[in-house]
């Protein structure tokens, strides 16, 4: 079954995004990290695409409305909050050290490596050509050359006051390095990141996934093709769980 398309009589869960770009399911690896653990937990949901202003308390995206009308942002948040609720146990048998390596997997992924993809996509110039193109397609045409414009503005304020943005191309470049290094260290020759599928491997499939999506002749991209497990590793969880893309409808 398509987990994106609900079953019987179990009200699905509904995800808020946006489209999706350069075949990654979302232009978000966070939306894409959700969606993809939604489908590793067996959970029904359908999508929706953004229209507006996100709703959540944050601005951002991705975030779920629940069959009771509840609104939960920041994909961890849901993760967690869905895992409780709905007795997932794709995480149940970690080790504890299992569970601090995921830790610190997910630290490197979303808070550092993040900033790098971010960068290399809003910030070099080649790169945001294909954001302005790509991520804003659906934009009202009157709107469409003012918004990205502003939108980047915002994002490169952002990755300066992280500290990625501080740095010239070759060093960020080498930060990239230095994160894929490691979680390509910790994947090793496994099929998944710890012998058994785990909310590791989507986390893993999203960013790694990110990178190696990211077009314009990215040295981003090229830098994730020179680990030939990581990529084989967004492969394998791409062909188990996204055989069949999430249909997005205005929402």
């Amino acid at each position: 079954m398509n987990p994106s398309t609900p079953s019987g009589s179990d009200p699905p869960l509904v995800v808020h995004g946006f489209a999706s770009v350069w075949g990654q399911p979302s232009p978000s690896p966070f939306a894409t990290k959700l969606e993809t653990w939604l489908r590793m937990a067996g959970l029904p949901y359908r999508t929706a695409l953004i229209a507006g202003r996100p709703r959540s308390k944050s601005g951002k995206f991705p975030y779920i409305t629940t069959p009771d009308g509840r609104l939960i942002s920041d994909s961890s948040v849901i993760l967690e909050t869905l895992t409780a609720e709905r007795g997932v146990t794709l995480d149940a048998n970690l080790t504890p050290l299992e569970r601090a390596h995921a830790r610190m997997l997910q630290r490197t992924l979303e808070e550092h490596l993040y900033w790098t993809i971010v960068w290399f996509r809003w910030v070099r110039p080649s790169g945001f050509e294909h954001v302005r193109r790509d991520y804003f397609r659906h934009a009202p045409p009157v709107l469409a050359g003012l918004i990205p414009r502003v939108a980047r503005r915002g994002v490169k304020q952002q990755v300066i006051a992280q500290g990625v943005g501080r740095h010239d191309e070759a060093r960020i470049l080498t930060l990239a390095a230095q994160d894929l290094d490691a979680v390509d260290a910790l994947l090793d020759d496994k099929d998944t990141v710890f012998g058994a599928p785990s909310s590791a491997d989507a986390m893993v499939f999203a960013f790694v996934g990110a990178c190696l999506a990211t077009p314009g002749g990215c040295p981003l991209a090229a830098l994730a093709r020179t680990y030939p497990r990581l990529v084989a590793h967004v492969e394998r969880i791409h062909a188990r769980h996204w055989q069949h893309p999430a249909e997005r409808v205005s929402g």
